[in-house]
């Protein structure tokens, strides 16, 4: 924990006790001015009020030394627990998922539970898209924008039949970075 306005802790640790002092000579004043004047009558023949006395001045001296916590402006640094991430989904888009043994088809099923949980992440979480049938490709990068991911889920439709190897991989070869020289070579 750090304060903003230092001084005024200091300015406190110094008054408090201060205040204590002149309260506990305040009570030694009284008690030799009832001692000193007790037999003129002037003091109760109660006896002694007890600690109860002293309550409000503590109340007080409480209440200032808060006050001047809160004006030494204590701060400190607090983390909180943050949902991110990326999810990239995987369509297979080939001429399979347009089967009907589901209803109204596999692609259509498959869409509507992408979408159902696109809907449900929060901002927070980036969602990417890639299809794959005889090859794959990338049909949206990972964004936070919910209506181009849901576009993009919308215009999946079926291909070809799969070739798995080449679905799989297709996506995870990085990309050269733009204007970057590849030198490519062929081998006969």
């Amino acid at each position: 924990m750090s304060f903003i306005w230092p001084t005024m802790l200091l300015f406190a640790i110094l008054l408090i006790p201060l205040l204590i002092a002149f309260y506990l000579i305040l009570q030694r004043r009284r008690r030799r001015f009832a001692a000193q004047y007790g037999s003129l009558g002037l003091a109760s023949a109660g006896g002694a009020v007890g600690f109860r006395r002293h309550i409000p001045p503590t109340l007080f001296l409480m209440g200032l030394s808060i006050l001047m916590l809160a004006l030494a402006r204590p701060q400190t640094q607090v983390s909180l627990p943050r949902i991110e991430g990326t999810v990239i989904l995987a369509f297979d888009v080939s001429g399979s998922m347009a089967a009907n043994d589901m209803q109204p088809t596999r692609m259509e099923a498959a869409k509507e539970a992408a979408r159902d949980f696109v809907q449900h992440q929060p901002a927070s979480v980036q969602i990417g898209i890639v299809a794959f049938s005889d090859s794959g490709f990338s049909v949206q990068t990972p964004t936070n924008d919910q209506d181009a991911i849901l576009s993009a889920i919308n215009r999946l439709t079926p291909q070809r039949e799969p070739r798995w190897r080449m679905g799989f991989l297709y996506p995870l070869i990085p990309s050269p970075p733009v204007g970057s020289r590849t030198l490519t070579s062929t081998v006969l």
